[in-house]
């Protein structure tokens, strides 16, 4: 993550569990039932947006059984506005090659950073975990009948 003097915003600390993901893998995501998930690391800073850009849209460009990306929020803890801004860039970037984007495991302070920042996320489907995220992407709820996404503001 840059500075915040380098951002000119300040970090915000949004709580959460303290054991992050390994960043050793070639690559930073896997695929479940045509989706491409992404367990996003404690510190979401720039290089690691970076990494996942890199990887992430030629994976896209070249798999055409992916349909959509999953990040799963459930060991991100700090992240500034400017870094926030460059993951929903990425998003907007997925959503316009015709990929579905969902969001799971997000803090009660992520949750309140999104509403707080105001980002556009009205094409982003949001579930309370990784299969709850991948079945309303698919328009299914296990055990629920059919799941639509979370109403935007």
């Amino acid at each position: 993550m840059r500075p915040a003097a380098a951002t000119g915003a300040s970090a915000a600390f949004l709580g959460g569990p303290t054991t992050a993901p390994s960043s050793a893998d070639d690559k930073p995501f896997q695929i479940t039932r045509g989706c491409l998930t992404l367990l996003l690391p404690e510190d979401l800073g720039h290089q690691h947006i970076e990494r996942l850009t890199g990887s992430i849209l030629p994976h896209l460009s070249e798999h055409s059984r992916v349909t959509s990306v999953v990040f799963d929020c459930t060991h991100l803890r700090l992240i500034d506005p400017t870094d926030l801004a460059e993951l929903m860039d990425l998003v907007q970037t997925i959503v316009l090659m015709g990929k579905g984007v969902g969001f799971c495991s997000i803090s009660p302070g992520l949750a309140a950073l999104l509403i707080d920042l105001d980002l556009p996320h009205n094409h982003a489907i949001f579930g309370r975990d990784l299969d709850d995220a991948i079945a309303r992407l698919a328009g299914t709820d296990p055990g629920h009948g059919s799941a639509k996404p979370l109403p935007s503001r």
